[in-house]
């Protein structure tokens, strides 16, 4: 969700169920990604460290609207 400035510090992750209908809902995706529905239901500080190219890679995009909402609600 966001783009560290260097390699050290945290960045804050939307984090998603497919158990927590209370969250805000996302569909499956057909691009690499949530390969199932579910719902962002919070937030997460992560390591600048963790995010390597063996851990972490591209999910596709959120719509302009699903973005904006799950932006305002939990980051």
């Amino acid at each position: 969700m966001a783009v560290a400035d260097g390699t050290t510090g945290t960045i804050r992750a939307a984090t998603r169920s497919g158990a927590e209908w209370w969250g805000l809902p996302h569909p499956r995706s057909e691009v690499p990604g949530p390969s199932k529905a579910g719902w962002f239901c919070g937030a997460a500080d992560i390591l600048c460290e963790l995010w390597t190219p063996g851990s972490a890679g591209p999910t596709g995009s959120l719509d302009d609207q699903t973005f904006a909402a799950l932006h305002t609600r939990f980051l």
